[in-house]
């Protein structure tokens, strides 16, 4: 399926995480620093379900194509208007419905 998002655990990696993601047909090195983490998301939900979140948005914003084999969720934020506002509000939804 085009749409789906496998993400496999992260790797503890400078200081936040390091995921294997496969999406859009490709496959990418995703990293989540801990301090970004903790701004988007207060540390409410999972590292690996903000990158879930950041990469449904570059999805649907239509970006996946130009994004690099090896990525971090703030470059994703300078290619995606209003990326951390966007994440902030899934983040939110996502930890009242599924609390760490």
């Amino acid at each position: 399926m085009a749409d789906e998002i496998l993400i496999k655990p992260g790797l503890i990696a400078d200081h936040g995480w390091l995921f294997d993601v496969t999406f859009a047909g490709r496959r990418h090195a995703v990293a989540c620093g801990q301090v970004y983490w903790k701004k988007l998301t207060r540390g409410d939900i999972a590292p690996m379900h903000l990158v879930r979140l950041g990469l449904q948005l570059a999805m649907k914003r239509k970006v996946t194509d130009s994004l690099p084999e090896k990525f971090n969720l703030e470059d994703l934020a300078n290619r995606i208007h209003d990326f951390e506002k966007e994440v902030r509000l899934d983040a939110q939804v996502e930890a009242t419905s599924n609390p760490i």
